[in-house]
């Protein structure tokens, strides 16, 4: 197929998203996507599971707060957001951000693997 010139390549990409509408019109494809947002998970469970050591170490709760937040951004960036409850994501969030600043979690959270890693989500 010879390429096209430029006024040409404009209707067919017109007519082309035309087609496509009316396709999603007929399967009736609806978009009603509504995901919760981790952040309040993050910083309750930030809370609860690092109050012992927020006198202790107040900058790096800190620290590990802006982290956890930051990889909970980065999250919608994947599919985890659509594979995993919110309340899920936002642990594994603090969960890496405690790692990265090496902090000693409580022993409930440590006592079973709750994540797994998968090559074939799908």
């Amino acid at each position: 197929m010879p390429p096209f010139k430029e006024n040409e390549q404009k209707r067919f990409t017109e007519k082309l998203c035309a087609a496509e509408c009316e396709i999603l019109k007929v399967v009736d494809f609806k978009l009603d996507l509504e995901l919760a947002i981790p952040f309040e998970y993050i910083k309750r469970f930030n809370r609860v599971l690092f109050e012992a050591q927020i006198g202790k170490n107040g900058c790096q709760v800190d620290n590990l707060s802006r982290t956890a937040i930051a990889i909970g951004n980065d999250s919608f960036l994947t599919d985890v957001n659509l594979l995993y409850s919110t309340q899920t994501v936002a642990l594994a969030c603090v969960m890496l951000a405690a790692a990265r600043y090496e902090f000693e979690l409580p022993t409930f959270c440590l006592s079973q693997p709750m994540f797994t890693i998968t090559e074939n989500a799908y």
